[in-house]
């Protein structure tokens, strides 16, 4: 609390902590107190992204402490600039206070503080940027709270980003992580791109961006099974409802619903998008998917009418899911457990994407939106895969009169598991049969030795 906290984004693994204002002047006479609490057992390291707060004797005119909550080491007022202060600092404990307080100075950014728990000792601050490594293979561990920090990135995920783009934003803008969390990134730096095309996604905004030597791909993570696809593919509806569908007379005086069906991304109109009769937080729009599916991967796209004369489009929304289309789940924040709201379009031409992190298992999606552009209208387009079953092989069984089931190599049925099953290769050997050819063998020794014999006494 205080009147002098900037952003603020706290969780149980990391977070970012700024001065009001900042990257702009703090004000005078300001204060504020954060307690910074990770897992119990933990300990936390601090690490400062940016430090300017006006020096002065003693650090009368501005200062920032940290506080371990057993008193015992008190870290001595910091002030002045990043080069008098140190740019990480690991504490033997699970939470500290951190307080921030000025008087009356001239100058001065403030500070921008990140913090994580031990265990992810490659964080980094929300200001580095790509140009800031000469590895090829960036690995490196974001907090939670970068979205809203001053930092401009150019490009979109798919022809990646220029390499002078803040890497924590980039990688919200890419789905990677999310900005409630934090998270692992994974960065390889490649040969640059001519052009960077702009997007918004995720409620970041990027920019053009001009040739570069390197450009920037996130690397996605690993699948979990052989038999998962690839989850970035459009999902088919199978059918769309609305609360409601707007009954237009247009000006030619023909009616024209804007109904459910028309929010399709395929269609060309008229009319162009979906609509409802009136303009609420009441109204949503349903797509059922026929089967549950993984709605992950890129998530969800929405666009506006994509017509001039017609500039209606959604400027945020939340969203609703269900396996039954009975029972319905808000979709939430992982880290507070609040209803997620998320960032829409900003004109009706531009689509816009949003992630699900983590993703959405279900069969019926809702979409209710809660401010809008002069009337509610929307096309949509949601990205995943099959929700699948981990499958695996079982071998064929064979049931032999008066003897146990012996298995083949050659598996033919399929199950579902909770584990791995090992298939190891057997003979198929009927039973009886080993001695008789043992004995066979014996036979045709003998026989071989006594025609030896014979052929020696002839020759004598």
């Amino acid at each position: 609390p205080g009147d002098g906290c900037g952003q603020t984004v706290l969780s149980s693994h990391s977070g970012t902590l700024a001065s009001k204002d900042y990257p702009g002047t703090y004000p005078n006479h300001t204060s504020c107190e954060w307690t910074v609490r990770v897992a119990q057992g933990s300990s936390l390291i601090l690490v400062f992204g940016d430090f300017d707060i006006e020096y002065s004797k003693g650090c009368s005119a501005g200062s920032l402490r940290v506080i371990p909550p057993s008193q015992t080491k008190i870290h001595c007022p910091f002030c002045g600039n990043l080069n008098l202060v140190p740019k990480r600092l690991e504490i033997n404990a699970s939470e500290v206070k951190v307080k921030f307080r000025s008087a009356s100075h001239r100058s001065g950014r403030g500070f921008l503080l990140s913090y994580f728990a031990s265990e992810h000792a490659d964080l980094i601050s929300c200001l580095v940027k790509g140009i800031h490594y000469s590895e090829e293979k960036i690995s490196a561990y974001c907090p939670a709270g970068c979205k809203g920090i001053h930092g401009d990135i150019w490009g979109k995920v798919t022809d990646g980003y220029r390499d002078t783009s803040v890497l924590c934003k980039a990688a919200i803008h890419a789905g990677v992580i999310s900005d409630d969390l934090g998270g692992q990134i994974s960065v390889s730096r490649e040969k640059g791109i001519t052009l960077y095309e702009p997007a918004l996604a995720n409620g970041i905004q990027s920019k053009t961006g001009s040739l570069s030597e390197k450009k920037l791909k996130f690397q996605k993570g690993k699948k979990r099974s052989l038999f998962l696809s690839d989850c970035d593919n459009p999902l088919a509806a199978a059918q769309l409802n609305a609360s409601s569908s707007w009954h237009e007379v247009n000006s030619l005086g023909e009616p024209v619903t804007w109904s459910a069906e028309t929010a399709q991304f395929g269609n060309e109109g008229p009319p162009w998008a979906w609509a409802p009769e009136h303009s609420t937080e009441e109204e949503w729009l349903e797509i059922d998917l026929s089967v549950k599916k993984n709605i992950t991967g890129q998530g969800i796209i929405t666009k506006g009418t994509g017509k001039g004369q017609y500039n209606f489009y959604v400027k945020s929304y939340r969203i609703e899911f269900s396996k039954d289309g009975k029972s319905w789940r808000d979709y939430k924040t992982r880290s507070s457990g609040a209803r997620k709201i998320f960032d829409g379009n900003t004109d009706n031409y531009q689509q816009v994407r949003n992630n699900f992190i983590p993703p959405i298992v279900g069969r019926y999606v809702r979409l209710v939106p809660l401010s809008w552009n002069r009337r509610i209208a929307m096309k949509v387009e949601l990205l995943g895969c099959q929700a699948s079953l981990i499958m695996s092989l079982r071998p064929r069984v064979h049931n032999y009169p008066g003897n146990s089931p012996v298995s083949t190599s050659a598996p033919t049925e399929l199950t579902t598991i909770t584990g791995p099953v090992i298939i190891t290769k057997q003979q198929n050997t009927a039973p009886g049969l080993l001695p008789i050819l043992v004995a066979v063998g014996v036979v045709l020794l003998v026989s071989g030795a006594v025609l030896l014999t014979c052929l020696c006494i002839r020759k004598r």
